[in-house]
This record gives C-alpha cells, structure tokens and sequence, in this order.
C-alpha cells in the first residue's frame, strides 16, 4: 500500500448471509410474539365482554372473536350476531338521545322562556353530563306511545376498560422480542 500505510480486505458476502438469517430469525420472533399478544388480548377481551352483558340470555352467546394472521398483519374482529341477539346494538348504542327540560326546568326556572339559550344548554349539559345521555326509545306495544329506555353498554364499555391492559400486553412482547433479539433497554 502507497505510504507505507496498513490495508486489509475482507469478503462481506458471509456477513451478509448471517444477517439475512438473523433478519429473517427476529422477523419470525416479531410475528410469533405479536400474535400471541394479539390472540391473548381477544380472548380477554371477549371474555370482558360476556360478562359486561352476562345480564342479557342471549348476548354472551352471540358475541364472537374472529383472529386473522396475515403475513404482514394479526388482527381480531370481535361482534355480536344481530340474528341471534338483535336487542344488542339499540342496548349499547341507544336510539335518541335522553336530554330532560324538566331536569333544567328544576334548575334554571322556565327553559322555555325568551331568551333562554337550548343550544347553549344542550351543549353545557353535554360537557357537564347532567341531563344528557343515551337512550334506547322504542313503541309500547299494546298501549300505545313511545317510551325511553336507559341503554346497558357493554360492548365499548368493556374494551375502554381493558385498554390499559391491552397496551401492556403489546409493551411486554415487543420488549420480550427486544430481549430475545439480545438488545439492551436503555
């Protein structure tokens, strides 16, 4: 070498097959490792559910999981049959909603006087929760009229609650991979 300098040449093809196999290793571990994150979060979560509704005869058992494992993708998809319990979904999500003059009436004197804001109310209402809500509104068979019902949530219910849960499951597997891959956490 010019200089009188030190020169050292190498052939990067082995390194190179070794770190295709260590990728195609951990790309493996990454999707063995989600997929068990993701098929225990269902289960769990299916299970949260049933029970939010385990007042209903028939929800618990309409209510499915459904697990896909793609190649680039895990996933669940979790529902209740509309056939098998078709209450489900007016119970959970409600028709109308449940706002009450007579509540601001007792509060505020007559709503319905000049002057008196609904929007500005309605929206006061809303961010307070007073007077506002969900309900299921449905025809009374037999007597006639329309009557409001209170909805039982327990579909969304169940998967806010278990949220918090859920992340630490995907937190735990994503770190089990880090460390199985031999990387250190800061």
């Amino acid at each position: 070498m010019a200089g009188g300098g030190l020169g050292m040449t190498t052939n990067l093809d082995a390194i190179n097959m070794q770190l295709k196999d260590v990728d195609r290793k951990f790309g493996a571990a990454v999707k063995k490792e989600l997929r068990a994150a993701v098929a225990a979060s269902g289960i769990e979560l299916v299970a949260a559910i049933k029970a939010e509704a385990s007042w209903s005869s028939r929800i618990p058992g309409a209510t499915s999981i459904a697990t896909t494992f793609g190649a680039k993708k895990a996933s669940i998809r979790i529902r209740t049959d509309k056939k098998k319990a078709p209450h489900a979904r007016g119970l959970e999500m409600g028709n109308a909603d449940s706002f009450s003059e007579k509540i601001f009436q007792s509060k505020t004197g007559d709503f319905g006087a000049a002057g008196t804001n609904r929007r500005a109310v309605m929206k006061a209402a809303k961010k307070s929760g007073v007077g506002v809500g969900r309900a299921l509104r449905h025809p009374v068979f037999g007597r006639g009229g329309y009557a409001n019902m209170p909805t039982r949530p327990f579909f969304f219910a169940a998967v806010n609650a278990r949220t918090p849960g859920i992340d630490k499951k995907f937190e735990t597997a994503v770190k089990q991979i880090a460390d199985d891959a031999g990387f250190k956490g800061a």
